[in-house]
């Protein structure tokens, strides 16, 4: 290793290890309709990957208040706008504080959405901007990147990043706004969006008549606009947390029962 250190060979630009690259890949040129995955091929061995936008980490140099996005396959990153002001806008000095309730890609991976918990503010940005486009300053219940586009769960219903053009300024668009029958209580309620095998779903976890835990679980309805209920999670199970809610096929998993929370 410390050979490796002190030869300048085995490194590749801006220092990375030019050995921990991957080589003799390639991405097939192919457009499928309503299609976000690439597909790899491997030139040497004939083996195929297919991968989407998900998976990028979203890294934040604390000093410079950078923000990179870093593809953990190629090694490669871009570079977003400084978070400097962002923060003094809301009376932040420094990114000590800074917490971030989920992020993703939006406008065919062009632009980032980011949604900060404190400050508590949902912003966008461009690769190379100047500046972070603050669409909402309100609280979000949760926040999922899904099917290519940034979904948020509010007290009013399910909504969604929408960026048209660089001539209209992105904002948040109903998506299925909840009936006058949900009762949703900001102090003793949440509700969790989840990807559930390709499909949108939200839980809604609430107090029963007798005040104990009760999960209500609905679709989402993206031509009727409206919040379906369902019984089952196809077969899957639902892990939540704070900030995150993920579905996890029984099938795959045999230790896992099916259709829990």
């Amino acid at each position: 290793m410390q050979k490796r250190r002190q030869s300048t060979a085995v490194r590749g630009p801006n220092g990375r290890i030019a050995f921990f690259l991957p080589r003799h890949w390639i991405m097939l040129d192919e457009v499928r309709a309503r299609s976000r995955r690439h597909r790899f091929l491997n030139v040497s061995t004939g083996e195929l990957l297919t991968l989407t936008p998900e998976g990028l980490l979203l890294l934040l140099h604390e000093a410079t208040l950078v923000v990179r996005l870093l593809n953990p396959l190629t090694h490669q990153f871009t570079d977003f706008p400084r978070l400097t002001e962002l923060l003094q806008a809301r009376g932040y000095e420094s990114a000590r504080s800074l917490q971030v309730y989920g992020a993703g890609l939006v406008a065919d991976a062009s632009t980032v959405a980011v949604c900060f918990s404190c400050p508590m503010v949902l912003a966008v940005a461009k690769p190379g901007g100047k500046s972070w486009t603050v669409i909402n300053d309100d609280y979000m219940n949760s926040v999922l990147p899904f099917a290519g586009r940034f979904y948020c769960a509010t007290y009013r219903g399910v909504m969604v990043v929408n960026i048209t053009s660089d001539q209209q300024p992105p904002m948040l668009l109903m998506v299925a706004e909840l009936s006058e029958s949900f009762y949703f209580s900001k102090m003793a309620h949440s509700s969790h969006l989840v990807d559930n095998g390709g499909e949108l779903m939200l839980v809604h976890r609430c107090l029963d008549s007798n005040y104990k835990r009760k999960y209500d679980v609905y679709r989402v309805d993206f031509e009727a606009g409206l919040l379906m209920p369902v019984k089952s999670f196809n077969g899957c199970a639902v892990f939540m947390g704070m900030s995150r809610t993920i579905s996890v096929s029984a099938g795959v998993f045999p230790s896992i029962t099916a259709d829990i929370i």
